[in-house]
């Protein structure tokens, strides 16, 4: 029996057993020296309905790039099948208590954060596999994930852990457009807003920095506990940026104008351009 036929009979009886299979990790440890193995392990346990996250993670730490690549595809497939399964039970739910066969914007708008409050109050074993592969990749190659970040924008995976929007890192500014664009979008909810600030944070462009932190004092869209300035403050050093220096009026309002980061004014006038935009369409 090759290396591979090993993989798959130990993903089928973990999927039968769980951690309560005998030698388990003796037979994990026999796959050794194969890449390809631990790819067919990984593979096998990230499309099972068990949870699998600990061996997972293990098997995951012995895949080459391109084969930890097809186990990110299959993970955000993953995600948006259980997104869209939770969508229609609660588009089922909602159809029996209304009696209504269509759904309002507003409807689908409210399935659609019912699906990511499955995902994270009713998470399935699917579900938490798929989350452990772009925890992974979040940490560690976070490029990998830049595809497919308008699709983990909108199901949220690892919403609440500190990496959640770890998969912008390493962003360009160019491909950063279409976030910076989101956030100027006066469409954009007040959650979204804080979201995608926080995105492009973490992309660590400084321009992107400079366009975000001057967005946020221009609209102020944080519930805060303190002073804005210094709440922003706190974020930047999150992501190893710091205020230059701030001017203060003497009622003690900031001004924060072309004082958030050594960056050339004119390579942040998009700020400028976009506002304009936008107060023109509106």
């Amino acid at each position: 029996m090759d290396k591979r036929d090993e993989a798959l009979n130990l993903a089928r009886d973990f999927e039968r057993d769980g951690f309560s299979m005998p030698d388990l990790y003796e037979r994990f440890w026999r796959l050794q020296g194969d890449a390809a193995a631990y790819f067919t392990l990984a593979d096998s346990l990230l499309r099972g309905r068990r949870d699998g996250r600990t061996l997972l993670k293990d098997a995951m730490g012995y895949v080459g790039e391109e084969d930890f690549k097809a186990l990110i595809a299959t993970a955000v497939e993953i995600l948006r099948e259980e997104a869209a399964e939770g969508r229609e039970t609660q588009q089922d739910e909602s159809a029996a208590q209304t009696g209504e066969n269509a759904r309002s914007a507003r409807a689908d708008e409210s399935a659609g954060k019912n699906a990511r409050q499955r995902g994270r109050d009713e998470k399935s074993a699917r579900w938490k596999n798929a989350e452990e592969v772009i925890a992974a990749a979040s940490l560690e190659f976070a490029p990998f994930l830049h595809p497919y970040l308008g699709e983990l924008f909108k199901l949220q995976p690892n919403e609440s852990a500190y990496y959640a929007e770890y998969p912008w890192r390493g962003l360009s500014y160019e491909s950063s457009q279409i976030w910076r664009e989101r956030l100027a979008d006066p469409q954009t909810s007040k959650d979204e807003r804080q979201k995608i600030f926080s995105c492009l944070l973490q992309t660590r462009d400084p321009r992107n920095v400079k366009f975000a932190c001057e967005f946020a004092l221009a609209e102020d869209f944080f519930d805060r506990p303190c002073d804005l300035l210094e709440y922003i403050g706190y974020w930047l050093e999150a992501v190893g940026f710091t205020f230059e220096r701030a001017k203060f009026y003497a009622d003690g309002a900031a001004q924060a104008a072309d004082e958030i980061l050594k960056t050339d004014a004119n390579e942040c006038s998009e700020f400028k351009r976009m506002s304009a935009m936008y107060h023109y369409l509106t």
